[in-house]
């Protein structure tokens, strides 16, 4: 609801109030340098919060009594008023709580979807009403559980057109757009999950066109085609150890380098 200059989220608890011009300038940015100010010039709404995803260039964040909060365009709707998007407030069902959240961009709109503790996977429907032509200031909305067709979900890396999720088994499937490869299949588009191989995995890293992944046991693997960095110059379609003399402790894999930590 709004009252003067002042937004309040109207699900739960919240315990938070955003002053209206405040609220639109966070919702805008999306810029980096605008989202690492966050936590100095809006302290006074970042106090509660527990984890915070800057997905997509806007940000998600989890309050402590388990309320997602996301800012959430929706242009088919609203297609004048894009760049206005609605502040929206959910809370989790009870007992759930988060594990991953992130954001799907798709032609409804923005979707954000939570892993939770227990393996599934929940999405979100803000209440969008339908007798306005402009977004409201807020919403407020309700979790569905969101069927992939994969039970027991361990973990799950992606974007809205690829993604790779792990079962309990440390099962890796795939599905969505491959380009070069980064999905540890052939080049190609895929629709349904494919089975691409069992990883106990502790970190995975990818990008458009290639796919790091470190296993628990200090493996390193690679799928992809990578050039620049990994002076991988053939594609490769499949998770395939590199490096293989080395003890890896830990990694982290962008565009522009690979850092890795290796056991002396």
């Amino acid at each position: 609801s709004t009252s003067g200059s002042t937004q309040y989220i109207s699900t739960g608890d919240i315990g938070k109030t955003f002053n209206a011009s405040e609220a639109e300038e966070l919702a805008t940015t999306g810029s980096n340098s605008s989202f690492m100010a966050l936590t100095d010039r809006y302290n006074f709404y970042l106090n509660d919060v527990i984890m915070i995803n800057k997905s997509a260039g806007m940000p998600i964040f989890l309050f402590s009594n388990n309320i997602l909060v996301f800012y959430y365009m929706e242009p088919y709707t609203f297609s004048s008023s894009w760049w206005n998007p609605s502040l929206v407030g959910i809370a989790l069902p009870d007992g759930v709580n988060a594990k991953k959240f992130w954001d799907e961009g798709g032609t409804s709109g923005v979707v954000v979807l939570v892993l939770t503790d227990t393996g599934k996977i929940l999405k979100a429907v803000p209440d969008v009403p339908s007798n306005q032509t402009s977004p409201p200031a807020c919403m407020t909305g309700i979790f569905e559980e969101f069927d992939i067709g994969i039970e027991n979900i361990k973990d799950i890396w992606g974007t809205s057109s690829r993604c790779l999720v792990q079962n309990n088994n440390n099962e890796l499937y795939a599905r969505g757009t491959c380009n070069k490869g980064e999905l540890g299949l052939p080049a190609g588009s895929y629709s349904d999950f494919n089975y691409v191989g069992t990883f106990d995995v502790k970190k995975l890293f990818f990008n458009n066109y290639a796919a790091v992944l470190l296993t628990n046991d200090g493996k390193l693997y690679y799928s992809g085609q990578d050039a620049s960095i990994l002076a991988m110059s053939n594609q490769v379609n499949t998770f395939t150890q590199i490096f293989p003399d080395y003890d890896f402790l830990d990694i982290s894999y962008t565009y522009n380098n690979l850092v890795a930590m290796i056991k002396d």
